[in-house]
């Protein structure tokens, strides 16, 4: 793990300005479908926005470890869903409220029933 450059940080910062970091938290859950939580997103948004390189599995088997390019795809992803099923967004969204203060395990629980659960 390093660090990263002051551009990348400056993009997910402008994403979490414009957007909201609730929002962004929901498109990292529903292009991760599955892999990440509420809490896993936060942590990896938070530590991007300091400046610390951090990745999870999906980052190395999908990304080429590079935890910028599995951000800015997952919101071109949920840019997309929102334009063309906005229904489906806002219950992404209404998910990451509901289960934001969930403890870590139930988190994950339906972190990795997420593809299913029909948002």
């Amino acid at each position: 793990m390093g660090s990263l450059t002051a551009e990348e940080v400056e993009k997910v910062k402008a994403i979490v300005e414009k957007r909201g970091k609730d929002w962004l938290i929901a498109a990292m859950i529903h292009g991760s479908i599955g892999y990440h939580s509420v809490g896993s997103a936060e942590n990896m948004i938070e530590a991007v926005l300091k400046g610390r390189y951090w990745g999870c599995e999906r980052t190395s088997a999908c990304f080429d470890g590079d935890p910028i390019r599995e951000i800015m795809r997952d919101v071109a992803d949920y840019e997309f869903l929102e334009q063309y099923a906005p229904e489906t967004a806002k219950g992404v969204l209404a998910y990451v409220e509901k289960t934001r203060n969930l403890d870590h395990i139930a988190q994950q629980t339906l972190g990795l029933m997420y593809p299913t659960l029909g948002l």
